[in-house]
Order: structure tokens, then sequence, then C-alpha cells
């Protein structure tokens, strides 16, 4: 398993592959992420 920087840069070096319209959909993906790690974290 990769450590937090090492993921950090893995995920950069995709993006930065991506396409305009497939960055948006990641950019929805990731606040759906935080939004539920903020509903947990509340719970």
């Amino acid at each position: 398993m990769l450590n937090s920087s090492d993921t950090r840069e893995q995920i950069y070096r995709y993006v930065e592959q991506l396409s305009q319209e497939r960055l948006a959909v990641v950019l929805d993906f990731l606040a759906y992420l935080v939004e539920r790690d903020n509903k947990l974290i509340c719970i």
C-alpha cells in the first residue's frame, strides 16, 4: 500500500492525463467523497 504522499503523487499523475470533461467527473466524485466523510464525522 502506498503512503499518503505517494498516493497523492500517483493521483496527480493520473489527473494530469485527463480531459476537461473527465476532470469534471473527478471533481464531482471527490466532492461526493468529502461530503460522505463529513457526514460520518458528524454522526
